[in-house]
């Protein structure tokens, strides 16, 4: 009974912290930020907090052997030896985790879809059971829990298609990222504080080097958004331009969406050759650059959204009988090869720019990703 009590814990208050060190904007600003080469994730921020600014606030826990490390090796995922705590970690992050649970209620509530096809949150506990394998423990789907889970793989698909891939969605967050990719070049506070946190490696366990580093991150990852967004668009004239921009609604034009079946291979070849958002982030600024020298245009005016590919893994989910979710999901095993054709790649340009220019984009954007001469721009 008492392990029981003790997982139920480890679970609520890491659910409760897992995003705790998220900064302005949540995952845009960490995007720009991996993308300029940070080496910290809010992942480790969070644990920094946790395990540094929270002691007084674990006191109550300290009797069912829970301190701030502990929820922060969780959140990491670096926990070595507590069995209960690795069983939490496949809750808090894995293919079927609170985290996506609750960001599937909150874009779907917020977004307007109708979410009565969740089941009701007070059910969960038949989701899931708890089995030991020698010192070990894991979870397991039930039967009920494998349809529930293909309910949740569904609207995760339906989440990306409606809104993450939305094009109003993905050019505002594409303008939002250049704004804070330009605040970084200028000399604006904002500009000096990314570049500081940028060259900062923080081991969050190390109690001496949180002293020294947190401080600095904090300056940034301390702000609330409309702070932020403030200081970009007085960061510089091409980062105020686009914060006006969104804050007015004059989102940038889409000028051309590709699915993945349209790129050419040479192209799609590229795309899964950028392993991180560093190189991502380089590769979208060149052809940026290249396709407005040929248009005649400052490459202010175009943004190109190209997201990382990260192809499906197996749904390892164990099920009951010792099989996985895919095994006994013919859906699983769909939506595990499903995201390739969910890809989308999109070019959106300044709705100023004249009739001319937009035509030498378009002519210039079938040459790089259709006809496969994108190494001409990078």
């Amino acid at each position: 009974m008492r392990e029981q009590e003790r997982l139920s814990y480890l679970l609520q208050l890491s659910a409760l912290c897992h995003d705790i060190g998220h900064g302005p904007f949540s995952h845009m600003t960490e995007n720009v930020l991996l993308g300029l080469g940070a080496k910290i994730s809010h992942e480790k921020i969070g644990a920094a907090i946790i395990s540094n600014k929270l002691n007084s606030e674990f006191k109550a826990f300290h009797d069912w052997d829970i301190h701030p490390k502990t929820i922060g090796s969780i959140i990491t995922k670096s926990v070595e030896d507590d069995q209960l705590s690795i069983c939490a970690v496949g809750l808090i992050s894995s293919d079927l985790d609170l985290d996506r649970l609750e960001y599937l209620h909150r874009d779907l509530h917020y977004s307007g879809v109708d979410n009565s096809k969740f089941l009701p949150t007070f059910d969960l506990p038949k989701i899931w059971e708890i089995k030991r394998f020698g010192e070990s423990l894991y979870f397991e789907l039930t039967e009920k829990g494998i349809s529930y889970s293909e309910k949740i793989l569904f609207l995760r698909r339906n989440n990306y298609q409606r809104i993450v891939f939305e094009s109003n969605h993905m050019s505002a967050t594409a303008m939002f990222e250049k704004a804070m990719y330009y605040a970084a070049k200028s000399n604006s506070w904002i500009g000096n504080k990314i570049q500081e946190v940028v060259q900062i490696d923080m081991n969050w366990k190390d109690e001496d080097s949180v002293n020294e580093n947190f401080p600095k991150i904090w300056e940034l990852y301390g702000l609330v958004d409309y702070q932020a967004i403030n200081l970009l668009e007085n960061a510089g004239p091409n980062s105020k331009y686009l914060i006006q921009r969104i804050r007015r609604g004059q989102l940038y034009e889409p000028v051309r969406l590709f699915k993945w079946q349209e790129l050419h291979y040479l192209v799609k070849q590229k795309i899964l050759q950028l392993k991180t958002q560093k190189k991502a982030y380089d590769v979208r600024r060149r052809i940026e650059k290249y396709i407005a020298d040929i248009a005649g245009i400052d490459d202010l005016h175009i943004v190109v959204d190209i997201p990382q590919l990260k192809l499906s893994k197996p749904l390892l989910l164990g099920t009951i009988g010792g099989q996985t979710l895919e095994d006994l999901s013919a859906l699983g095993s769909f939506f595990s090869s499903d995201l390739i054709r969910q890809y989308k790649l999109e070019i959106f340009i300044d709705s100023q720019t004249d009739h001319t220019s937009k035509k030498k984009i378009f002519s210039t954007i079938e040459d790089l990703f259709k006809d496969g001469n994108l190494n001409t721009a990078i």
